[in-house]
């Protein structure tokens, strides 16, 4: 809100600063100013302040005509996520936008006590313009997290109350948003959450005797022992099933319904999306479903542990390579040859980047590359060099450690 109140007080003083521009550029005497300089190679403060007011008037002229083109063609709510809020247009856009609501500003209104107070008419339209900025903010934070990635630390999972406050952002993007004091404080511990860093744990990931395995790098796969893919009639039961892998710690109806609706979902619905993953599984495995997605009349919604994802299987074979690399090579091999993309490629889902999953699956794949990769260098194994920088590259192009090894790999060859 801090953003779009000063982009509003700048864009009021601007017009005088550029009108006052004008009248400089028009009053000045160029050809008397460039004769004194030939002549005794003195400038004149006329024109140099002139110079200075002729380049106000080009900048304000180069952003009216770009924010002239982003309305166009984006209307003025899309214009300002693709200006963003730290560029001059951006600012300029959000100054519109909150000028255009204090044109339409809503009058004094009567509390209940019978005290009159100042709507927050101005916060309040432009609260949907805030929301998208902060949730850019969030996407920029998690890929520079990914750039910035050090050890076998990650970022840290959001919490469900963060969690909630993030697809209330989401939701509000196209619409009012009732701005209050709990509200700046739920924001604030969102973005205070999203710099946090933990050390993954590997004891409680499920790797032993899986039979149904969800591939997370690409679009999201549900495979068998024997490679069979399952079958989703609908696109969340998908989803579902990946969020579950997911967050183990957390697995509740009300927590994935929160994290994947950016609206309130109805009992039915949702329902309906359980019903068509246990159908899947069905399908996919000889015994009843139930015993991977039990029944239950609660909240729960227990994911069985014979179910388990390529990035529960990556952090456990890393660490046990790291430890014994020569026994557990073949491990991450197979594992680095099943990156096919990025994270969750090729589908919408909203909660992978925002709570850091899709950047904890790269931090951990990318790790694990560098690692096979160093340790293949070392040990004159061409085949794990190949697959380990070819994986990393695909996840992290430009990656200088990676480029330096598959560099060396091309050269032995």
């Amino acid at each position: 809100m801090r953003r779009a109140l000063i982009a509003f007080a700048c864009l009021l003083c601007w017009f005088p600063i550029l009108v006052q521009a004008i009248r400089l550029v028009s009053d000045v005497d160029a050809k008397h100013s460039i004769e004194l300089f030939r002549s005794s190679g003195q400038v004149s403060e006329q024109l140099v302040v002139s110079i200075f007011a002729l380049m106000v008037i080009v900048t304000t002229g180069t952003v009216i005509i770009e924010v002239v083109r982003l309305i166009a063609l984006h209307g003025l709510r899309d214009a300002i996520r693709q200006a963003g809020g730290r560029t001059l247009t951006g600012l300029v856009l959000l100054g519109i936008a909150s000028i255009m609501n204090v044109v339409r500003g809503n009058p004094v209104e009567r509390e209940d006590n019978g005290s009159h107070t100042q709507s927050l008419a101005l916060e309040q339209v432009t609260a949907g313009l805030s929301a998208a900025l902060i949730l850019n903010g969030i996407r920029e934070a998690r890929r520079r997290q990914i750039m910035l990635a050090v050890g076998d630390d990650v970022p840290a999972k959001l919490s469900e109350q963060s969690m909630e406050t993030a697809m209330l952002l989401v939701s509000a993007q196209g619409r009012q948003l009732e701005v209050s004091g709990e509200l700046h404080a739920k924001v604030s511990r969102l973005c205070d959450e999203v710099m946090k860093y933990e050390s993954l744990n590997a004891t409680a990931l499920p790797c032993s005797q899986w039979r149904v395995i969800v591939r997370l790098y690409g679009f999201p796969l549900v495979e068998d022992s024997d490679g069979a893919v399952a079958e989703f009639r609908k696109a969340r039961a998908l989803e579902l099933m990946s969020w579950l892998v997911l967050n183990r710690d957390r697995m509740r109806r009300s927590a994935a319904r929160t994290a994947m609706w950016e609206m309130n979902c109805t009992d039915a619905t949702f329902s309906t999306v359980v019903s068509d993953l246990r159908r899947s599984l069905s399908c996919l495995v000889s015994s009843p479903s139930e015993e991977l997605l039990p029944i239950t009349f609660s909240d729960e919604l227990p994911l069985s542990g014979t179910v388990c994802s390529d990035f529960d299987l990556l952090i456990h074979h890393h660490r046990q390579f790291r430890m014994e690399p020569v026994k557990h090579r073949d491990d991450v091999v197979t594992l680095l040859r099943g990156v096919r993309d990025l994270p969750f490629a090729g589908t919408s889902y909203l909660w992978p980047d925002l709570d850091g999953s899709t950047t904890r699956l790269v931090v951990t794949a990318v790790s694990a590359a560098q690692d096979l990769a160093t340790w293949a260098l070392e040990a004159g194994d061409p085949e794990a060099l190949m697959v380990s920088t070819t994986a990393g590259l695909r996840l992290l192009p430009g990656d200088e450690q990676l480029l330096k090894l598959q560099r060396s790999t091309l050269a032995s060859r």
